[in-house]
């Protein structure tokens, strides 16, 4: 007697079909501008012969992960590609078990085992030093002034703030980081102010009661108050790179599991230009999902200009300076054409004064390099790594 399952044919579903063509699509792509450019040749036909006959005896389609992956993320507008992708079933288009896991940004700091998780640039910097090995792979936003150093109307700049009392809310944290880069931007270098670490609750507090002078404080959190009572005196834009957030995936992870990651990249962009297209439907989803007014949340996504895969170029590789046009005419934003002079990646750029930041604190025995801590090769376009 014939067994059926036998006789069924091991054929691709139409997503397996999508994905496989994508795997494959590169390697064709280089045989044919080899061909382009020994077409002349006599041997070059030979050549692609032979090339795609040791392709198609090796070629094999490498199946996405079916083990459920979490990432683990916060709640706020930062993220938000990681959100719409979740609620608007990206991840599934690409075959990709993802589940969310909801944490405070503080939780986050503290994850011992992540696998993937999203979470400030500065974090990651901090996180990857302590025996936790993680690597950068996407940055998701350019954040121009969700964060603001606020003071009462009576201080005129930040110039006034030397020898001043100014808080922040968590010790060598990236609002720590924020309001020191400030200062330093007025000529206020560490023993000029005296510094008091505070909730953001606290902050607006002791703002009004007059036992500190400043304070950071979020955009929401700003939006509550009097602004005739208040100045803002700097925002995340004037100290550009430092406040961001990226995904970071845990490196044994990664090595094991570079197709699934690179999906996940595909799917966090079909995600940005989602919401590029839909700005008040994406509003709507995450005061959907966070429980948050709306209104609040149009202002936040106004004051985030989140990354494709072509601009995470500008901060994740080092890029020759004859290549910073080509990738300059692809941003929107003029603070982002601005740095692509550079020849490195503006996080690395900004990673080594964050680096060193942490190691005058005595965070760091040894620094970090950081070179090894940011992986571009996520971010081509339309290859796997």
């Amino acid at each position: 007697m014939i067994n059926d399952d036998s006789m069924k044919l091991n054929v691709f579903n139409k997503q397996e079909q999508f994905l496989f063509l994508r795997q494959i699509l590169p390697f064709l792509k280089r045989i044919h501008k080899f061909y382009l450019q020994f077409r002349d040749q006599e041997y070059s036909k030979f050549l692609i012969y032979l090339l795609l006959f040791f392709f198609l005896i090796n070629c094999k389609y490498k199946p996405i992960q079916s083990e459920i992956i979490p990432i683990h993320v916060a709640s706020t507008t930062g993220y938000a590609p990681i959100w719409v992708a979740k609620n608007k079933n990206i991840f599934s288009k690409y075959n990709i078990p993802i589940e969310i896991v909801p944490q405070s940004e503080d939780e986050t700091r503290i994850n011992q085992n992540p696998k993937i998780i999203c979470m400030e640039f500065s974090d990651a910097i901090m996180y990857n030093s302590e025996s936790k090995h993680i690597k950068i792979i996407y940055r998701l936003n350019y954040n121009s002034n969700h964060d603001l150093f606020i003071s009462r109307n009576s201080i005129q700049s930040i110039k006034d703030l030397k020898y001043k009392k100014v808080g922040f809310n968590g010790i060598n944290s990236s609002s720590h980081l924020f309001v020191r880069l400030s200062l330093q931007q007025a000529g206020i270098t560490e023993g000029k102010f005296l510094g008091k670490n505070l909730s953001n609750e606290k902050i607006i507090e002791s703002i009004q009661n007059g036992s500190i002078d400043a304070g950071h404080l979020q955009l929401r959190e700003y939006g509550k108050l009097d602004p005739s009572k208040f100045r803002i005196l700097a925002q995340s834009g004037d100290v550009p790179d430092f406040l961001t957030n990226v995904i970071a995936v845990d490196s044994q992870f990664l090595s094991e599991n570079q197709e699934t990651v690179k999906q996940i990249v595909l799917a966090i962009e079909d995600a940005v230009q989602y919401m590029k297209s839909n700005p008040e439907e994406t509003a709507k989803i995450l005061s959907q999902e966070w429980n948050v007014d709306v209104n609040d949340l149009k202002k936040e996504l106004k004051a985030f200009y989140f990354l494709s895969r072509i601009e995470n170029n500008h901060s994740l590789r080092k890029i020759p300076k004859r290549k910073a046009e080509i990738y300059a005419g692809s941003f929107q934003n003029q603070e982002l054409i601005n740095h692509t002079e550079t020849k490195q990646g503006s996080l690395f750029l900004s990673g080594k004064s964050i680096i060193q930041f942490y190691y005058s604190k005595g965070q760091f025995f040894i620094k970090p390099n950081i070179d090894s801590l940011i992986e571009s090769q996520y971010i081509d376009e339309g290859e796997s790594p």
